[in-house]
């Protein structure tokens, strides 16, 4: 059942619930009876001296899920584009390196802020109606436009929105 390199693991948790006499958990490689390996996570209790109850919990899933927002949380730092998320009311929720290289301000100083405080998007009220409602009508926009350094000088920016949408079609 256990992977043989998490089995001294195992043992020595198993040790821990027997001698502390409280509660362990711990996620372990784990073979199915046809010799498949995969991710569990154990739950060990102490019923009584005697007893112990354990909870094994296959968390392939999960740990597949969690590799892959690591993965593209990376993609989202490493790339050498301003990629910065915002809620629908441009609220900033990310900011990456990149869009602190470019636009001067930090991760900590841009999150939580508007994007009309941080970035001073120069648009008549035109383009940005214009904008908002190619945003809304296709889910994106794209266009050039200025936008200012947290120094005070304009930069000309491509820039690119597009609106995220969950299963129900319902913007995040």
């Amino acid at each position: 059942l256990v992977h043989e390199d998490h089995r001294d693991t195992i043992k020595h948790l198993l040790q821990s619930v027997i001698d502390q006499e409280h509660n362990e958990r711990s996620e372990f490689q784990a073979m199915r009876k046809e010799g498949e390996y995969f991710d569990a996570e154990i739950h060990i209790g102490k019923v009584t001296d005697n007893e112990l109850v354990c909870v094994i919990h296959d968390i392939s899933e999960r740990i597949t899920y969690e590799k892959e927002l690591k993965y593209h949380a990376s993609l989202q730092q490493n790339v050498s584009e301003a990629v910065i998320v915002t809620d629908m009311n441009f609220q900033i929720q990310s900011w990456n390196a990149a869009a602190e290289r470019i636009y001067g301000w930090k991760a900590h100083e841009a999150i939580n802020k508007s994007t009309s405080d941080i970035l001073q998007t120069q648009m008549t009220s035109d383009q940005r109606d214009q904008s908002l409602h190619d945003l809304n009508e296709n889910g994106w926009w794209q266009g050039e436009t200025i936008q200012q350094h947290k120094d005070g000088y304009e930069i000309p920016i491509w820039g690119s929105i597009t609106m995220v949408k969950d299963a129900n079609d319902m913007p995040f």
